[in-house]
């Protein structure tokens, strides 16, 4: 909730808290790769989202937002084959 009301800082430690409870809350973990993502912390986010995609390496929308997280980074070929990924998942 507080993600959407702008206050990041206690989104993120709300979301940190949940994934403390349950470490396999994959939503929890997703989302906080968002947050961290808005947050411009993009290598927390590329962190986080790689840890959804070790569980579930078809999640397109995983791949998707930590291509945008490689691209800010300057990682454009990791950025490139998350996309193509995607793609392939995402038929």
């Amino acid at each position: 909730m507080y993600f959407f009301k702008g206050e990041n800082e206690r989104a993120l430690a709300d979301l940190d808290e949940a994934i403390r409870l349950d470490p396999d809350d994959v939503i929890a973990i997703y989302t906080r790769g968002e947050l961290r993502y808005a947050m411009g912390d993009f290598d927390a986010s590329i962190r986080d989202l790689s840890e959804v995609l070790r569980r579930n390496p078809k999640d397109v929308g995983a791949l998707e937002k930590r291509a945008y997280a490689f691209e800010k980074k300057g990682a454009h070929e990791l950025a490139s084959q998350d996309r193509h990924q995607a793609r392939l998942f995402g038929r």
